[in-house]
């Protein structure tokens, strides 16, 4: 075997931990941080333009990858490398954290303290966001059934 097959082995095996590592821990969280950080009533708006910007991302480097690395060879990495440490130090200094928050502390942090007591006492009124009022829904268990 010679040593180019062995380093392509090794990249193919590389490839598949770091898919791993990512579907395991990156990929679900930015889902979870979008939606729990949006408002209620933002919030399929705002996954909306979520998931639309990182498709169109995926579409850009998945076009624009070949024809960098083509140009640049190896150091075309290191455009990625920038671009991580950069993301990763947006994300330490402009992220708030969230964990072991309720939604309703979270809402404070976004939407301010008042927003966010409005929202929580209209909910608590039984009206949805936009002021309209939730319907009420009387749901009956199997056993009221036989016992009646």
């Amino acid at each position: 075997m010679s040593h180019i097959a062995s380093y392509g082995y090794a990249v193919i095996a590389f490839i598949w931990i770091e898919s791993g590592f990512y579907n395991i821990a990156l990929n679900p969280l930015i889902y979870a941080y979008t939606s729990e950080i949006l408002s209620y009533s933002t919030r399929a708006k705002g996954m909306s333009l979520f998931l639309f910007t990182g498709d169109w991302q995926a579409i850009i480097t998945r076009y624009c990858n070949p024809i960098g690395l083509a140009n640049l060879g190896w150091k075309y990495y290191i455009v990625f490398l920038v671009f991580y440490i950069l993301e990763t130090l947006f994300v330490y200094y402009y992220f708030p954290e969230t964990k072991g928050r309720t939604l309703e502390e979270i809402a404070e942090i976004f939407d301010g303290v008042q927003v966010a007591n409005q929202v929580l006492a209209e909910v608590e009124k039984g009206v949805r966001p936009g002021g309209e009022v939730a319907a009420e829904i009387a749901l009956e268990s199997p056993t009221d059934e036989k016992t009646a």
